[in-house]
């Protein structure tokens, strides 16, 4: 996970990829927790897989998902084609996935999903509605994934 993600603030990036945090706007807990959780919950909700557990358990698995968080943020952008040269606003969110068989080690399948969300509006309701979206698309997308290589 990128260090300055894995954090309870909401990250803005300015177009010149510099990274910011929105003022009074917070996660409940580390983002590392929540899209941990969010999986997890997600894999055991979607009944295809015979036991999904944290490997916090002590179960020894099948398998093990090794996600790498690479972005999940609001990308701001100047929008040229605007004649008020006003800012565009996108909810982005991007995980590289690997999946390990947990008694050779060896990579059975690994892949980028990623999803980008359009926001209307800087507001808290906006931003953490178009993160949410952008991550529920994204875990679909693992899930269909998953359940194509097992």
């Amino acid at each position: 996970m990128y260090s300055a993600l894995d954090t309870n603030r909401i990250a803005v990036i300015h177009e010149k990829n510099q990274l910011d945090y929105y003022a009074g706007i917070e996660w409940a807990e580390r983002l590392s927790v929540l899209i941990r959780e969010s999986l997890v919950q997600s894999l055991q909700d979607s009944h295809f897989f015979a036991g999904v557990s944290r490997l916090t358990d002590g179960i020894n698995p099948d398998q093990i998902l090794k996600i790498d968080l690479r972005k999940f943020y609001i990308l701001k952008t100047k929008d040229e084609t605007n004649k008020n040269n006003k800012e565009s606003l996108a909810a982005c969110v991007e995980f590289y996935v690997t999946l390990v068989d947990a008694r050779t080690r060896h990579i059975i399948g690994d892949k980028t999903f990623e999803a980008q969300i359009p926001i209307k509006e800087e507001s808290k309701e906006e931003i953490s509605e178009g993160l949410n979206e952008a991550n529920k698309r994204v875990l679909i997308d693992i899930i269909n994934w998953l359940k194509e290589i097992m």
